[in-house]
């Protein structure tokens, strides 16, 4: 098989994946959030409010959040 059609085989098998994690996490009641570092650019990572279940991104916590977790490491 040449390149060309493994390629396709394989953003076939990305596209499937891909519809398969949508569904899943279309049906998650999301419950159990939490925050996480979450990669944004190949370098750098932002906290996001994430579902500990099905791992979709929720949101972007406030500072108020942020602080009330202790998510930095700050001393109060």
């Amino acid at each position: 098989m040449d390149a060309k059609h493994r390629v396709a085989k394989l953003l076939e098998k990305k596209r499937n994946i891909e519809q398969e994690i949508d569904n899943i996490q279309s049906k998650c009641s999301h419950l159990n959030k939490v925050i996480r570092q979450v990669q944004t650019t190949s370098t750098s990572f932002d906290p996001r409010w994430t579902c500990e279940d099905c791992n979709k991104l929720l949101g972007y916590p406030t500072e108020f959040e942020l602080n009330k977790v202790n998510f930095f490491g700050k001393k109060h």
